[in-house]
């Protein structure tokens, strides 16, 4: 009788576990083509062209056309041939001339193999490895960057690639003349910590939907850092600090002892620390957990608060010696799940990171709303503004249901053309930054990987030539940049769009985030603690509820009504030609109100739609009632200065829809022309007129 031996097929070794299914997405990722410039794959959905002699597949922006690639079509690829075809047609061209032309790196010697070796990049494992697994995790990471203004672009890509929800970042060696606009990303806070340009600084970055703030009076007297108050999964609060210690600036045994005082501060508080930074002091000799040796004083600084060092493998390499001087130091390690460093090349220090074993809640998407423009026709949508019954509004006697029937026709035609759709906030990017850039960057980065494998003179002065040779392209794109943005704007406001976000402003910043605090603890949503603030009257109530007899006889009062001017005045009827002016002078760069009318649409149909807006405008005037939801607005709270904690210490920008504010024309023009019955020196708010003429005068 046969038996069932499944032990037999263990030993023969042909068992492999079961894969399980492959989802759509991930199949036909595998199976797309690999563009041979950026090696990821190229959908059907992309604009891509194909060599006609070698059949490889590349994106469109990869291969370096001249020609309008947003003419073509994505649904077929357009015939081509790659520059490696081409120049391998050239008679004095030989093999190693297309590989150099390529920036592809090929060993010399026979060394292929090393080279095959360095597949993926650090930032590529990192993302398949740890942030593909720990999805949900909290992520730290600290990368010494040994100034950050030439390497702004790279610390951006190393967000957008590897979403940590906190990096520090040291050594930045900049100071207040760097905006901070220049640093940021829209997905994450900025918090700053400059000393001097060309020496020290740290600085943060901080996932919006991370709940984190700076506590000053924790960070270590007379060291450079930063403290926050991290909170991870539901109530689990916790303190990172990171600190930078200069070797010149701060002994060793003031910056223990500085530590030693912040550490048991924040002890008192909570009961889990996390150190993290550039100290400066080699902790190569304790990675196994021997930190009772006393010639270290770092050592004895983790063995007198129970911290564990996370990093054990060297953050620095030269070619004399191997140090541990970037460390993560936790006095909760079993709080942490992973841990380790990423040989970036983007300075002499490696990137450290750490892991937290708890999920942190999923975070909300950020997306924005506009409408979409893509199938937009003028003409058909005029036509539909000539067709619709606009008098059927005023068979009402309210101005709100007139309002809110007019709007309805308006909206369902703009709707029926133009959609309004969700995009998510994609990170920013440099402007200076092009392929070429990235392709020596990319360059770079695989010469510092091979110099980590070979470390030899030979392997440091090929990388050492692609590292400069970055930095000056670099800056001459810079200086390229600046002259065309002076060369080629057609008006100042064009000019100071593209150059104002990189000048330092005298404006204050939000340094410490948008958290907002309410008796000690965190708002998650303090939209309704800015609405309470920002709608309570600015002034004392005392001086609201009096009555307008409280006022008969004071003096103003008393001298107004003893002149007597018999104005008579009351609103005229608009024209409609005044209104179509109006409509398209409209600036369409400007965002909408509530009732998510765009003055570029306005504008658009500034011809149809002047005649049935003029109506509804002179219908508000004769019967001087204004529709509730031409009183809304979009508010924004615009932080100002002092603590950013704070509700007082905002202040409310509102934006209003286009309609009322044409309305508001209408009305100031009709209220500035009976100018003669003022004071002939009287100079406020008037046309052509200022307060300096009257004070010469």
């Amino acid at each position: 009788m046969p038996i069932f031996r499944p032990e037999l097929l263990i030993i023969c070794g042909d068992v492999d576990v079961n894969p399980g299914p492959v989802s759509k997405r991930k199949q036909a990722r595998s199976t797309a083509p690999t563009c041979p410039v950026f090696a990821k794959a190229v959908a059907k959905s992309h604009k891509r062209s194909i060599c006609w002699i070698c059949h490889d597949m590349m994106h469109i922006k990869c291969s370096n056309s001249m020609a309008n690639f947003r003419t073509f079509p994505a649904s077929s690829p357009i015939s081509w041939t790659c520059n490696r075809c081409a120049f391998a047609s050239l008679p004095f061209l030989n093999d190693s001339s297309q590989d150099s032309h390529f920036g592809v790196l090929e060993g010399e010697d026979g060394d292929s193999s090393l080279l095959s070796s360095l597949s993926p990049t650090p930032v590529e494992w990192y993302k398949e490895n740890i942030k593909g697994y720990y999805k949900k995790n909290l992520s730290i990471g600290h990368l010494n960057t040994n100034s950050i203004i030439g390497k702004i672009d790279e610390i951006l890509d190393l967000l957008n690639e590897c979403r940590f929800d906190i990096l520090f970042i040291s050594e930045t060696k900049i100071d207040k003349s760097v905006s901070t606009k220049l640093l940021s990303n829209s997905h994450y806070r900025v918090i700053r910590n400059d000393r001097k340009r060309g020496a020290g600084g740290l600085l943060v970055y901080i996932h919006n939907s991370l709940t984190a703030r700076r506590q000053l009076k924790l960070e270590p007297v007379g060291v450079e850092s930063i403290c926050l108050n991290v909170k991870g999964n539901t109530n689990t609060w916790f303190f990172v600090c990171a600190c930078y210690r200069s070797p010149s600036k701060c002994k060793v045994t003031d910056f223990i002892s500085a530590c030693s005082t912040a550490a048991e501060n924040m002890l008192k508080i909570r009961n889990e620390i996390v150190f993290v930074g550039d100290f400066n002091i080699d902790m190569m000799a304790y990675v196994d957990g021997n930190l009772h040796n006393t010639n270290n004083p770092l050592a004895d600084f983790c063995d007198r608060y129970c911290l564990s060092n996370t990093i054990t493998e060297p953050t620095r390499v030269t070619n004399t010696s191997e140090t541990l001087i970037d460390v993560i130091l936790v006095n909760r390690p079993e709080r942490w799940t992973k841990s380790g460093t990423l040989k970036l090349g983007i300075s002499d220090h490696d990137l450290v990171y750490i892991v937290r074993k708890p999920r942190l809640p999923k975070s909300k998407v950020q997306t924005i709303e506009s409408r979409s423009m893509k199938k937009f026709d003028e003409a058909s949508f005029c036509c539909d503004l000539s067709t619709a019954p606009w008098d059927s509004a005023f068979v009402y006697n309210d101005i709100n249901d007139v309002w809110n029937h007019w709007s309805k026709l308006y909206k369902d035609i703009i709707d029926k053309h133009a959609p309004i759709v969700k995009k998510r906030v994609h990170a920013n990017q440099l402007p200076w930054i092009n392929v070429q850039i990235k392709r020596a960057i990319q360059l770079r980065n695989k010469l510092y990987r091979k110099y980590r494998l070979s470390r030899n003179d030979e392997t440091w002065e090929s990388y050492r030539v692609q590292r400069n040779l970055v930095t000056k392209l670099k800056r001459t794109s810079i200086k390229r940049f600046f002259l065309d943005s002076s060369a080629n704007a057609t008006t100042p406001g064009d000019f100071w769009k593209r150059v104002k976000p990189l000048l330092p402003s005298s404006g204050q910043d939000n340094s410490d985030g948008t958290c907002i605090m309410v008796r000690g603890a965190v708002v998650s949503d303090p939209s309704n603690l800015f609405n309470k603030h920002f709608s309570s009257p600015v002034l004392d109530r005392t001086v609201l509820t009096k009555s307008v007899e409280d006022f008969e006889h004071h003096p103003s009062v008393t001298s107004i009504s003893s002149r007597n001017f018999n104005l008579g005045f009351s609103f005229q009827p608009v024209s409609t030609e005044y209104i179509g002016k109006l409509l398209t002078g409209l600036k369409t760069n400007k965002s909408c109100g509530p009732d998510n009318i765009t003055p570029m649409i306005l504008k658009l149909s500034a011809s149809t739609i002047k005649g049935p807006l003029t109506k509804l405008l002179n219908y508000s005037l004769a019967n001087s009632t204004w529709p509730q939801e031409w009183k809304l607005s979009n508010v924004t709270p615009a932080y100002k200065k002092d603590d950013s904690s704070l509700v007082e210490n905002y202040r409310p920008i509102s934006i209003l829809s286009s309609i009322p504010k044409i309305l508001e024309k209408v009305i100031s023009r009709a209220l500035v022309l009976p100018v003669k019955l003022l004071h002939p020196e009287n100079k406020d708010f008037l046309l052509s007129l200022a307060y300096g003429g009257a004070f010469f005068k």
